[in-house]
């Protein structure tokens, strides 16, 4: 039996359990949303002090509504109860860090994208989009699974479209490094979610990789090598590992990229016309082009010709004729030195842009116009031939 007490919103209640009896407190609060909320207390005073609590809650609110009434004007009258007290209740969840006005922009422009996706759900896909549909040889997907799997161990379980520029940013500046090396994650990251765009994952005005910021680029001019310096590689390359000559030779005589070297085959080698091929599947812009072979690189050649298999490389030889050398090494260099005795030879900007692979004469024009060097010590670079001494040999054609 239930027994009204001081405050009516407060009713007594006896219940039995395990066959004993126990007074408990109540105060129902009635049926909202299909659901009753109603609280129970061991003590009177609980109940009463809960209420207390609650009542003064509901002034605050009351107060508040009052306050956004004034403020906002007639427009406000308008509104129910529940949903002034949804606008406040969203603008404390925001505290500050945003208006509600954009975070309604924000939902609606990316509540409503057709198909959501966290981000280690697309790297699947991603990776199998530029395996298979594009066809990116093993080096660039390397490059992929390397950067980009380290951002999904950062944000895999994100959805795409909750990612900001901000924090795209922000990853992107921890990673540190060199700035090649940050660039190289902007242009991965672009691609990256320019995907997810393709995909409609993530809209297009809020790609987060949209705008990122690089360090800007140091305008320096390409190590190249001088020609004692690059006598002194082949000699000791003569000397300790001959089957690296070829390799050598021809990045340094031809310009061919050494990752375009390394795919090179010796069928692609012509003698008689003195060209070598360099096949779409070979480029690094997958574009067929020939590439004229000087004198001296026939020189070089002519004794290790080989009808079939690749050219020979090896990393580990590789290194060891740089050490035994005693030059100084950089990345890239002695395609830097073709490109920059080339045009110093020959006085041809578009003749050297060619047989590099360039589209224009722009590349060669900032990074190969190297006025240190002369004609003489370009014609000196083309002179190099190898030990009159020098045996022909036979050694394995492929690494």
């Amino acid at each position: 039996m239930t027994t009204e007490i001081h405050d009516e919103r407060i009713k007594e209640s006896s219940i039995t359990v395990k066959g004993h009896d126990y007074t408990r407190f109540f105060v129902d609060h009635g049926t909202k949303n299909g659901k009753r909320k109603r609280k129970s207390f061991k003590t009177y005073a609980k109940a009463a002090r809960y209420l207390r609590d609650y009542d003064q809650q509901q002034e605050v609110w009351q107060e508040k509504e009052q306050i956004l009434k004034r403020r906002i004007g007639e427009d406000a009258s308008k509104l129910t109860n529940e949903q002034l007290r949804e606008t406040l209740h969203a603008f404390h969840k925001l505290s500050g860090r945003a208006s509600l006005t954009d975070a309604i922009e924000f939902y609606l422009e990316h509540g409503q994208l057709k198909s959501p996706r966290k981000v280690s759900d697309f790297y699947t896909d991603y990776v199998h989009f530029r395996t298979v549909t594009k066809r990116r040889r093993p080096h660039t997907l390397d490059e992929i699974k390397y950067r980009i799997g380290k951002f999904v161990k950062a944000f895999g379980s994100r959805l795409l479209h909750t990612i900001t520029k901000q924090e795209l940013q922000a990853w992107m500046e921890k990673q540190g490094g060199s700035i090649i090396n940050q660039r190289h994650y902007r242009a991965q990251l672009s691609s990256f979610f320019n995907r997810a765009v393709q995909c409609e994952h993530v809209s297009e005005d809020l790609n987060p990789a949209r705008g990122l910021e690089a360090p800007d680029e140091e305008k320096t001019q390409p190590y190249v090598m001088p020609v004692k310096d690059v006598e002194s590689l082949l000699r000791t390359a003569a000397n300790h590992c001959p089957e690296m000559l070829a390799y050598l030779t021809i990045c340094l005589f031809a310009g061919i990229r050494p990752t375009e070297c390394r795919r090179l085959r010796w069928d692609k080698i012509n003698f008689d016309t003195k060209r070598i091929q360099i096949d779409a599947s070979v480029s690094k812009t997958k574009q067929e082009r020939y590439v004229d072979m000087s004198d001296n690189l026939m020189a070089w050649l002519v004794p290790y010709r080989q009808n079939e298999g690749m050219i020979f490389f090896s990393g580990s030889s590789f290194k060891t004729i740089r050490a035994k050398s005693k030059i100084q090494w950089k990345s890239d260099c002695m395609r830097h030195s073709f490109g920059t005795y080339h045009v110093k030879l020959y006085e041809n900007a578009g003749k050297t842009a060619l047989q590099m692979g360039h589209k224009n004469t722009g590349i060669l024009f900032d990074h190969y116009l190297n006025a240190k060097f002369t004609q003489q010590d370009a014609q000196r670079f083309f002179d190099l031939l190898p030990d009159a001494k020098s045996k022909v040999i036979s050694f394995r054609a492929t690494a």
